[in-house]
């Protein structure tokens, strides 16, 4: 026997879960909104522009939990698409730190990937798979039955692209720093660039775990296993999202762009702030030729 939901999920949706994240979300978005605005790394935007979508997609799952399986409202449709997308724009500032990081440690010469092309490389991959999912997510909220499988592939073909950019993007960073590792620099000796490089890897694996996870979830279909229960959003996406802004938090990449600059503010362990103001010994700062290139 066919069991009904009373809701448009298929299952009997929690909404102190969803009440759970969206206040996380938010609390996390706050927080990262703190540190953008002290640090005034504007390359971060699209980070906290993607802890603001999850808190706002968990906020508006509260508001579709109420809805009747046949009443199609914007909340469902807006609790669909902003999560779907929202890890594109957590990755892109992997994408440029790392770029960054090839920067200051004077070692584009290590890099598999020339540092100009790299960022253009990945944020290109993030587009795509960003438009992709959310006009699958866009096609799939209707609730047409007619074009349900549709937007599903719509959606399986940006999960495609996500979990291989984010695949040749973890190959390019183990490479370079296996690279920068065997053949340091003076800049990389004076510069904690291991611990940016870890924060990448565990940011980056973060999101890979989550987007196989979609990409088996929308594979199976409407019956699956993993679309049919609610806990491994929780765990594979919500949970694991979470989790990369509390990476980025604690690990803040304000200590790369001061490099660059040659001056500005550090964050340390998540809210203490530094004032570097002059170049000091102790750190290898770009000359002006650098900061220009």
């Amino acid at each position: 026997m066919t069991k009904i939901y009373h809701n448009v999920y298929p299952y009997d949706a929690s909404v102190p879960a969803a009440v759970l994240f969206a206040i996380l979300f938010f609390i996390m978005s706050i927080l990262h909104l703190y540190q953008l605005v002290r640090t005034r790394i504007w390359y971060l935007i699209p980070f906290l522009l993607g802890g603001i979508f999850e808190g706002i997609g968990y906020t508006f799952r509260i508001i579709s939990i109420n809805q009747s399986p046949d009443y199609t409202l914007p909340p469902y449709a807006i609790q669909l698409i902003l999560p779907l997308i929202a890890p594109a724009l957590l990755s892109a500032t992997m994408y440029m730190s790392l770029g960054r990081i090839i920067l200051v440690t004077h070692s584009e010469s290590l890099a598999p990937i020339r540092r100009t092309w790299l960022t253009k490389l990945f944020v290109l991959g993030d587009v795509l798979s960003f438009m992709a999912q959310a006009i699958g997510g866009a096609i799939i909220s209707a609730q047409k039955p007619y074009s349900y499988n549709t937007g599903r592939w719509v959606i399986i073909i940006g999960l495609v692209i996500q979990v291989f950019f984010f695949g040749l993007f973890l190959v390019t960073g183990v490479i370079f720093h296996v690279r920068l590792a065997k053949t340091s620099t003076t800049a990389s000796e004076t510069f904690a660039w291991k611990k940016h490089m870890e924060a990448l890897y565990i940011g980056s694996m973060l999101i890979l775990v989550r987007s196989v996870y979609r990409l088996i979830e929308y594979l199976e279909d409407k019956g699956g296993y993993l679309i049919t229960h609610e806990a491994f959003a929780y765990v594979f996406d919500a949970l694991l999202m979470l989790a990369v802004m509390l990476v980025f938090f604690w690990v803040h990449p304000s200590e790369i762009q001061v490099l660059i600059r040659g001056k500005g503010k550090i964050i340390k362990h998540g809210v203490e702030v530094a004032d570097v103001l002059e170049m000091e010994d102790t750190v290898m700062f770009l000359d002006e030729e650098a900061r220009i290139k």
